[in-house]
Parts: structure tokens; C-alpha cells; sequence
């Protein structure tokens, strides 16, 4: 009787496992697929959005389209593709986009004194930022002192010059938007009173607020709105040490904020319509929220990363 009960213990155990494996199984296969579509190779903003992603979807590629659930452009070039719209390359080079500008209201925000070709001005002689029309971030910018006219003759042609801007503050503004209406938007601020120009690198002191000046929001609003903006964006702005505001540049792409699982939370899942139980465990965890100073991705990964495996 004794063995008998024991190996009745054993096939029900057994039994659930059996179960279990089905039922995980199935319900892998009944998932939705999710494409993470890119043209450039940012392993970063991929692998942030996989781990995110993996414990609710199952991943496929462009080949398999007319299967795919949802597609998720990542760089400028995949929301070109995707939505068929030359927009992003325009919104993406710096010198084009503050061309633009000059014809829109910018709601007593400034533009950074800019130089190129066409400059008719006294040949000045100072340091300059210049910045590569269409690279990520502070990537290949550097600083030049030196004559206008010959910083203009050596490096107009691929690159934005500008003056150089002591900040006090940096503004990140991030939206998801559909035919000009906004869906989604994080806000991130930084004070960094050691980074004296416009070369930007991620400061310590940012956190993510609600407070942000009412004329950086309304711009923000009016380019989309007159562009029937349809997906991921960021602009950045930044406040001098007078209080004065500049809009420095915008990215019509997923940003780097991805790090931070509140970006997949207001800004990606709302637009895509997508869930992460991995994003929503950490959120509560972490209790963070549109005030949470700037998440540090290495001490996420250090924490959590027995989770992934």
C-alpha cells in the first residue's frame, strides 16, 4: 500500500509537469511575433528592447512580415522604410532641421547661432562646436578654435557649426505620435554644472519630470501636429546659464532612453500596443516613475540580470 501511494504521488506530480511543458509550450507558440526591425546595428537599443520583450513575445524578421504582429523600427532609416516617409531624414540632419525651424514659430525658444557657406558676416575669430549633420548623439563632434570663414571652408559642407553655449540644463522631450497626434511622451531634465558645452554626455543629476517649461512643450506639439508626425522622436533642448533656451537638435528615432524601462512603459507600449511583464516587474520594483533620477542601465543589468537567464 505504501509503495502504491508513493508511485500515485509520483505519476500525478509527473503528470503536472506534463502539464506544465504543454501548456508553456503552447502558449509560446500562440504568441505573438514581434519584429525589431533596424538598419543600422545599435546592439544597445536591441538588446534593451529584446530583454523587455522576450518574456511575452516571440521574435521574427522581415522575411517573415505578413506573419509579423507588430514591427518595431529603432534608427531613422527603419521609420523611413516602415511608414514610407522622407520626413526622418529631414527632422534627422541637423543643418536641414534648423532650416525648417526658421519658419516656424518657436515660441521665444532660440536657435544656436549656426554658419555655413552662405554666412556674409565679420570674419570672426573664436571656438566653435561642429557637429556631423546625421550622427547619434555627441558622436565625431568636436571643438574648433580658429577664422569663421576658414572653420566654414574646411567643415560646412557635412556638418553643423555653431556657437558654443555654456548650459545649465539640458532638456530631453520623448513622444510617440500617430498622424500628428501624441500618444506618449517621457520627459527627462539634467543639471550638470561640470558640462560647460553642447557636446552632451549623459550627466548624473537628470531625472525624469513633469515640469517642463510650457514653450519647450508647445513647440514640440506644433512640429508634430504640422508635420502629421507618425512615430518615435526626441528633441533636445538647452538652457543656458541666463535662463535663456535653445532648441539644439531633434531625433526621429527610438533614443537612448530605452535604458530606462519607464521609455517601453509610456512611450513604446502605448504606441505599439504591447506589454512587457519584465518592464512592469522592474517598474514596481525600482518604484520609478516620471521623477526617478536617470536609470543606470550597468547597476539594472548587475541586479537583474539572473532574471534573463
Amino acid at each position: 500500500m505504501y509503495t502504491n501511494y508513493n508511485e500515485m504521488i509520483i505519476l500525478i506530480l509527473l503528470y503536472i509537469l506534463f502539464v506544465c511543458c504543454v501548456y508553456n509550450i503552447t502558449s509560446k507558440i500562440n504568441r505573438k511575433k514581434v519584429c525589431i526591425f533596424y538598419t543600422e546595428k545599435n546592439y544597445s537599443r536591441i538588446i534593451k528592447l529584446t530583454l523587455y520583450l522576450k518574456d511575452n513575445y516571440n521574435f521574427t524578421t522581415l522575411e517573415n512580415v505578413k506573419s509579423t504582429d507588430v514591427i518595431i523600427p529603432i534608427d531613422v532609416k527603419s521609420q523611413t522604410l516602415l511608414y514610407k516617409n522622407t520626413i526622418y531624414d529631414m527632422l534627422d540632419d541637423k543643418k536641414v532641421f534648423y532650416e525648417y525651424l526658421k519658419r516656424c514659430d518657436l515660441k521665444n525658444i532660440r536657435l544656436i547661432n549656426s554658419y555655413d557657406s552662405d554666412y556674409k558676416g565679420e570674419d570672426i575669430y573664436s571656438e566653435f562646436i561642429i557637429k556631423p549633420s546625421n550622427e547619434y548623439g555627441s558622436k565625431g563632434q568636436m571643438r574648433k578654435k580658429g577664422y569663421i570663414r576658414e572653420i566654414i571652408a574646411e567643415y560646412a559642407n557635412n556638418n553643423q557649426i555653431q556657437d558654443i553655449i555654456n548650459i545649465r540644463t539640458l532638456y530631453e522631450v520623448n513622444f510617440s505620435c500617430k498622424k500628428g497626434d501624441i500618444v506618449g511622451k517621457l520627459c527627462c531634465v539634467t543639471h550638470d554644472k561640470h558640462r560647460k558645452s553642447s557636446d552632451y554626455k549623459k550627466g548624473v543629476r537628470g531625472y525624469y519630470t513633469l515640469d517642463i517649461p510650457y514653450n519647450i512643450l508647445t513647440l514640440c506639439e506644433n512640429i508634430i501636429n504640422r508635420l502629421n508626425y507618425t512615430g518615435l522622436i526626441e528633441f533636445e533642448f538647452i538652457e543656458d546659464e541666463n535662463g535663456t533656451i535653445y532648441i539644439m537638435e531633434c531625433n526621429p528615432r527610438m533614443s537612448g532612453h530605452i535604458d530606462n524601462p519607464l521609455y517601453f512603459k509610456l512611450i513604446i507600449e502605448p504606441y505599439f500596443h504591447i506589454k512587457s511583464s519584465f518592464v512592469d516587474k522592474i517598474i514596481q520594483k525600482e518604484k520609478l516613475n516620471e521623477k526617478t533620477t536617470i536609470f543606470n542601465f550597468l547597476n539594472f543589468v548587475r541586479k537583474y540580470i539572473s532574471t534573463w537567464v
